[in-house]
């Protein structure tokens, strides 16, 4: 899918419908998914076990709006990228907690293939590439922002 690579991705998220849906999206995009979870112990396993190089994380999950907290220890702790997967988009805290992106639900396939260029993007430092326009339904945290553009 990239000159970049593959990523190794972890899913955050507690609806295995879209879990499923969004493992086997990444999946056609040539990404390896490491694993799905539901809550945020397993979250925080599978990222210390497996080391991934992005989270896509739900917000709200079966213990709570437990996203945020989930993403900056992943950032923090593990060094993982994050981008939010989420259908409120009004909850994300506004320093994105340090994450990258946000994509909200219900996401497209080239939704989740423009977010998945955004990271190998800047994973390589290719600014120009990450100041691409972005699709409808993907914000890019404010910090970052700032620096694109």
């Amino acid at each position: 899918m990239s000159e970049y690579g593959k990523l190794r991705v972890l899913i955050v998220e507690d609806e295995l419908l879209i879990a499923m849906e969004l493992e086997s999206c990444l999946a056609s995009l040539g990404q390896e998914v490491i694993g799905i979870a539901a809550e945020s112990g397993e979250a925080l396993e599978l990222a210390r076990t497996a080391s991934p190089d992005l989270a896509m994380v739900d917000l709200h999950l079966r213990d709570g709006c437990t996203g945020p907290q989930i993403a900056a220890d992943l950032i923090h702790r593990h060094k993982v990228l994050v981008v939010f997967s989420t259908g409120t988009p009004h909850h994300i805290p506004s320093d994105y907690a340090g994450a990258l992106a946000a994509i909200i639900k219900p996401w497209s396939p080239e939704a989740v293939e423009h977010v998945v260029r955004f990271v190998h993007a800047y994973r390589a430092g290719d600014r120009t590439a990450m100041a691409a326009p972005l699709l409808p339904g993907i914000s890019i945290a404010p910090s970052l922002r700032a620096t694109l553009f």
